[in-house]
C-alpha cells in the first residue's frame, strides 16, 4: 500500500490520534479495529487459520478494505460509514464530535476544561493523574499557589515571573512573541512606556533579578499559608504509612550498597524516624502488641502497600 503522505494529513483528528498512540500506518490501525473487535464485518475471518484456508484469506481481505477505508478517512476527513466513526470513538476512548471537529480536545470533559482554564490537554491529564494518585503532590501545590486570598495578586505575579524566568535562562534571541522585551545579544533592552530605550541589562542580571523576585513571593506565601494550615494529629495509620515507606528506603539502600557509595547519613535519618515512630505508637496510642493496631484499615487507606511489605513491617514492629 501506498505510504502516507503526511503533511496532507498532519491536521486530520484521526491522525493525531493514531500518532499519539504510537499508529503510524492504517494497516496496523486496521488490525487492532478488527482484533479488538471494535470494527467488525459480516464474514470476520480467522488470522489463526491455515494460510491456505478460506477464513485466513477473508481475514485479510478484510483488514485491506478496512485500512483502505481509514486511508480515504485520513486524506478526505470524512467518516462515509458510522461505524468506522464508532469504532474509533471507542478504540481512543474519545467523542465523535472531536473526530468531526465540533470539539477542540478528545472529550467534552477535557474541551471543557480548556475553555474554562486555558489548559492544554497534556497539563489536564498530568494534574488528573496526580489528583487520583497516592502522592497528588502537583494538585495540592496549585491549589495552594491560585486559592482564593488576600495574596491572590502576588500568586499570578509569581506565575508571571516562573515563566519569564524560564524563558530567560533559555538564552533565546527575541521573546517579541512572548510579549517580553526583545534580546540584543545577551542583553535585554528595557524601554520606557513611549519605548524609548532606557539602556540594557546582562541576560544573567535580569534572570536573576526574576529568581529573586519569584523567591521573596514564594516565602510571602509560605508565610501567608502557614499560618492558616491547621496542624492535625497524625492517626495510627499515619505513622505506619510513615514507617513502612521509611522501611523500604532503608531496604533498598542497605541491599544495594556498594562499598561506601551511599548516603549513610539519610540512612541514620531514617533509621532514627522509624524507631521515633514505633515510640510513639506505644506511649501516645497505647499500642502494646501487633493485636492493638487494625492492619485491614491500614491495607484499605493504604492500597499501595502488598501484604509482603505489611507483614515485613509486622516484623519490624516493637511494641514490647
Amino acid at each position: 500500500m501506498k505510504k502516507l503522505d503526511i503533511e496532507k494529513i498532519t491536521n486530520n483528528r484521526l491522525w493525531k490520534l493514531m500518532k499519539d498512540n504510537d499508529i503510524t500506518d492504517c494497516k496496523p490501525f486496521a488490525r487492532l479495529l478488527i482484533d479488538g473487535e471494535f470494527y467488525t464485518f459480516d464474514n470476520f475471518g480467522d488470522k489463526s487459520a491455515d494460510s491456505t484456508s478460506n477464513e485466513y484469506k477473508q481475514y485479510y481481505k478484510n483488514v485491506d478494505t478496512l485500512s483502505k477505508t481509514i486511508t480515504h478517512c485520513l486524506y478526505d476527513n470524512c467518516y462515509k460509514k458510522d461505524n468506522l466513526l464508532i469504532a474509533c470513538c471507542r478504540f481512543f476512548k474519545c467523542s465523535a464530535d472531536y473526530l468531526l471537529g465540533f470539539i477542540d480536545l478528545p472529550t467534552h470533559a477535557d474541551t471543557d476544561i480548556h475553555n474554562k482554564t486555558g489548559l492544554t490537554k497534556d497539563a489536564i491529564d498530568i494534574l488528573s493523574k496526580n489528583k487520583n494518585s497516592y502522592f497528588p503532590v502537583a494538585v495540592e501545590a496549585i491549589n495552594l499557589l491560585l486559592q482564593n486570598n488576600e495574596n491572590i495578586n502576588d500568586n499570578m505575579r509569581l506565575l508571571e515571573l516562573i515563566q519569564q524566568y524560564v524563558l530567560l535562562s533559555q538564552d533565546i534571541k527575541s521573546y517579541d512573541e512572548c510579549g517580553v522585551s526583545k534580546m540584543e545579544n545577551k542583553n535585554i533592552a528595557l524601554r520606557d512606556e513611549y519605548g524609548t530605550a532606557m539602556g540594557l541589562v546582562p541576560v544573567d542580571e535580569m534572570a536573576n533579578i526574576f529568581l529573586l523576585s519569584i523567591n521573596r513571593l514564594l516565602t510571602k506565601l509560605k508565610d501567608n499559608i502557614s499560618t492558616k494550615r491547621i496542624h492535625k494529629k497524625p492517626t495510627i495509620f499515619d505513622i505506619l504509612d510513615d514507617m513502612l515507606f521509611d522501611l523500604i528506603r532503608i531496604e533498598e539502600i542497605r541491599k544495594n550498597i556498594d562499598g561506601f557509595n551511599f548516603d549513610i547519613d539519610n540512612l541514620y535519618q531514617m533509621d532514627r524516624r522509624f524507631r521515633e515512630n514505633n515510640k510513639r505508637l506505644i506511649y501516645l496510642y497505647g499500642c502494646d502488641t501487633i493485636n492493638d493496631i487494625d492492619f485491614k484499615i491500614f491495607k484499605s487507606k493504604y492500597p499501595q502497600y502488598s501484604d509482603d511489605e505489611i507483614n515485613f513491617l509486622k516484623s519490624q514492629l516493637n511494641l514490647e
